[in-house]
């Protein structure tokens, strides 16, 4: 990688945002990357400063013209008249696929100490495209009608005017095929144990089955390439039990956006170590957008408590998304090497060896049927975020011992976009 600056733009977000995007940058800043930062304002701190959507003026302009956006955190106001602000950018900056790596660390105490694996979530369609209305039962039962038959809303017993409301959930060939396929083209490039694909067909034939189907039409072409089908329920069951190492999930956006969460949680017990991108546009021309997956946590914000863990191994994603791969593996080095020795923020639990056996306490274990070694000992971190990024700083260079291959520094995440048309 040349030294020329690699321009991207960058959200501090909200709540603990700007702490854990100050610690990412400081750590990314030390281990000698040259980063062309320009910062926009999204979230509260935009409306705050008299931006009616939430969005700074130029941001989208920004990320279109880099291609990069690494995004903390952030806050859309509750209640009526606000969309999401973070499904807002990905609409506007057409980001098809969220993809989100789950993975276990030996250092940390977790329910699965397996889990390395990649979901791909359909980012524009299904559930989140948010048409939902309460509706009423004399002005839009016979539209209701025409649509889904009598027999349905029948069913439903509903007698009184204005008692429920609706969502409509969008799924299309396009849409549907594009993630499938990306999974694939995915995992054929990164040599990915399989491709996993679920959705709920046998309940919502139309939209789901739509799905399924997608993903039977495009399996012949990647016959190189394992794969299998679920229904979503029992393919989340599968996956939190059985995570497959270097797998590739694939499924719709409500699901991918639970299961992920599953799989975070299966693999170090909270969200605050998941990281995520959300890509689009083609080989020639990505756009892409880092961000962590957990939220603002504005009950800890501003009193140095914040993790930056998972802010950093996203800008590691963006790292080697933008040729940087030698850094991003510096810096995951030193952060492996951190926990290693023990230094962690209060969020995390490490696991350090228990103390060791005596000969005479092995053979009488052993004879008896016990562990012939004492279990790990569980302690939290005791780090602020300043003294975490500090810890992390000054381990760059350094070599853990551990040999880590988290997919997220292993897989080439352009391999999923589609060549530029001609």
């Amino acid at each position: 990688m040349s030294n020329n600056p690699t321009k991207i733009v960058l959200v501090k977000g909200d709540g603990i945002g700007p702490e854990v995007a100050d610690a990412t940058i400081e750590i990314i800043k030390a281990a000698g990357v040259n980063l062309d930062i320009e910062e926009f304002l999204v979230g509260e701190s935009a409306f705050d400063a008299g931006f009616t959507n939430g969005i700074q003026d130029g941001a989208l302009e920004a990320v279109k013209e880099c291609g990069i956006m690494l995004k903390a955190p952030l806050n859309t106001p509750s209640g009526g008249g606000f969309t999401s602000l973070n499904v807002t950018m990905r609409r506007e900056l057409d980001l098809w696929a969220n993809v989100r790596p789950a993975v276990s660390y030996p250092q940390i105490d977790s329910p699965r100490g397996d889990v390395n694996t990649t979901l791909f979530r359909e980012n524009s369609e299904g559930m989140y495209v948010g048409l939902t209305k309460d509706v009423d039962i004399l002005e839009d039962m016979p539209h209701m009608r025409s649509l889904f038959g009598g027999f349905t809303i029948r069913d439903l017993d509903l007698k009184n005017k204005g008692d429920f409301s609706i969502g409509l959930q969008v799924i299309s060939d396009k849409g549907a095929s594009k993630i499938i396929r990306a999974a694939f083209d995915f995992a054929r490039a990164n040599g990915s144990a399989e491709v996993h694909a679920m959705s709920k067909p046998n309940i919502l034939k139309s939209t789901d089955g739509r799905f399924k189907n997608n993903y039977l039409k495009l399996m012949p072409d990647y016959e190189d390439v394992v794969s299998r089908f679920s229904i979503a329920d029992a393919g989340f069951g599968q996956s939190a039990a059985y995570p497959q190492d270097r797998g590739v999930i694939v499924t719709q956006n409500l699901y991918g956006d639970f299961l992920s969460d599953v799989m975070a949680f299966q693999a170090h017990g909270s969200l605050g170590l998941a990281p995520s991108v959300n890509i689009g546009g083609d080989q020639e021309n990505p756009v892409a957008m880092f961000e962590a997956v957990h939220g603002t946590a504005p009950d800890i914000a501003g009193q140095g408590k914040a993790n930056p863990t998972a802010f950093l191994l996203s800008a590691l994603m963006m790292l080697k998304f933008t040729g940087h791969e030698a850094e991003a593996q510096t810096i995951h080095d030193a952060l492996m090497k951190t926990w290693e020795d023990g230094r962690a923020t209060g969020d995390i639990k490490l696991k350090k060896a228990g103390k060791k056996q005596g000969l005479f306490e092995r053979v009488a274990n052993a004879i008896a049927d016990k562990p012939t070694q004492n279990p790990p000992i569980i302690e939290r971190g005791t780090m602020n975020t300043q003294e975490f990024t500090k810890a992390v700083i000054g381990n760059l260079g350094q070599k853990p011992k551990g040999d880590y291959k988290p997919c997220y520094l292993e897989d080439n995440y352009r391999a999923l976009l589609p060549a530029a048309a001609p």
